[in-house]
């Protein structure tokens, strides 16, 4: 899951904030998401229609020759419509990107977080461009690992191999 790049400050925009475009710092950390999540192989892009969020995969989509599939369950007012999202996707057999807002990840961190688990809890990080590797089995999710902007989530990372299950990464994560 990734909360959109950086789209500069909302106050300072004039237009429709559905319009609101990434910044050129915005545009960097998209890019980067291509090195960071192409290599988990992901099938589906999913993301809210708003354009900062469709900007942020657009790179990643384009590179792996997929279509974003756009939906309002993602935008930044979305709550039970994300999380029912989010628990549908937990199912998937495959590596799914979903792209949305700081205020919705900040909502599925209050519905989907377990009890005793804080890595994907109420008030967990979520910086623009961030992205959490959270790992799904049977509607659930059972792992989370948090990434900042621009980090890696292994050494090595940008060199190939189909994701980080194969170099280690999933020791590393916590519940959630």
């Amino acid at each position: 899951m990734v909360r959109h790049a950086h789209a500069g400050a909302k106050d300072r925009w004039r237009g429709d904030d559905q319009l609101r475009p990434l910044s050129l710092r915005g545009r960097r950390e998209a890019l980067a998401l291509v090195d960071l999540l192409a290599p988990y192989g992901p099938l589906q892009v999913v993301s809210s229609p708003l354009m900062r969020c469709v900007h942020t995969v657009e790179p990643l989509a384009t590179f792996l020759g997929l279509p974003i599939e756009e939906t309002e369950a993602l935008g930044p007012q979305a709550d039970r419509e994300a999380a029912r999202l989010l628990r549908s996707l937990a199912s998937a057999p495959h590596a799914v990107v979903v792209c949305t807002h700081g205020e919705t990840i900040e909502a599925l961190q209050r519905r989907l977080a377990r009890p005793g688990k804080l890595a994907f809890g109420p008030g967990g990080a979520h910086e623009k461009g961030s992205v959490w590797l959270l790992h799904g089995s049977g509607g659930r999710f059972t792992s989370a690992t948090y990434l900042p902007p621009g980090r890696p989530p292994y050494a090595g990372h940008a060199s190939g191999g189909r994701g980080a299950r194969a170099a280690g990464a999933v020791g590393d994560e916590a519940k959630v």
